[in-house]
């Protein structure tokens, strides 16, 4: 299997056309993926779609490090970093 392209990814709104919006997840100038807003009345779903790809490699992370923790016993740390990773990816 590949290694994915490491982050920091972003997320960049763009309007490619009248009807449509276009949220580009990028790491620098290379694209790696394109959420779209057809239009449909799910502009807050869209973002938040947009948010969630662009966190992957911080929730990967997170994941990682938790398991890390709790192979340590530290199952307070684990708590707070899949909470914090969480947060993080919901925009919040």
């Amino acid at each position: 299997m590949s290694k994915h392209t490491p982050g920091p990814w972003t997320n960049s709104v763009f309007h490619p056309t009248s009807n449509t919006v276009e949220q580009v997840v990028m790491r620098g100038t290379e694209t790696l993926a394109s959420v779209y807003d057809l239009g449909r009345g799910r502009r807050k779903e869209f973002n938040a779609n947009a948010v969630l790809v662009a966190h992957a490699p911080d929730l990967l992370q997170a994941c990682e490090t938790a398991v890390d923790q709790i192979y340590n016993n530290d199952l307070t740390g684990a708590i707070a970093t899949l909470q914090a990773a969480a947060k993080k990816a919901k925009g919040e």
